[in-house]
């Protein structure tokens, strides 16, 4: 089957994904970009990625940013949560929406 969803990160934590069907990764820091390389080339739509490799994809997000796909969800798998991942749902939301609907009063 083909997948179009998959799980990375960089410890165990990620196979979790596996028990509700997402195909998931455990890779080091220096493989992740050639990873997810060959997964768009194999058709992957959507990426869920540990937050704490949000500096290793960045080029790859630059890339991909005005592309309906890939899409690359930013989840804490491997450590806390830094707030990377909401934080980038609300700008995302924002910029569809044009007002920040999360705002605080």
């Amino acid at each position: 089957m083909e997948e179009k969803i998959v799980a990375i990160g960089t410890n165990g934590n990620v196979l979790l994904f596996n028990s509700i069907g997402i195909k998931s990764y455990v890779l080091k820091e220096d493989e992740v970009n050639k990873q997810i390389k060959e997964l768009i080339s194999k058709d992957v739509q959507i990426f869920i990625v540990s937050e704490n490799l949000e500096s290793v994809i960045k080029p790859m997000q630059e890339k991909y940013k005005d592309s309906p796909y890939p899409i690359f969800l930013m989840v804490p798998i491997d450590h806390k949560a830094s707030g990377v991942g909401t934080e980038k749902v609300r700008e995302n939301v924002k910029t569809a929406v044009g007002i920040d609907i999360f705002k605080e009063d």
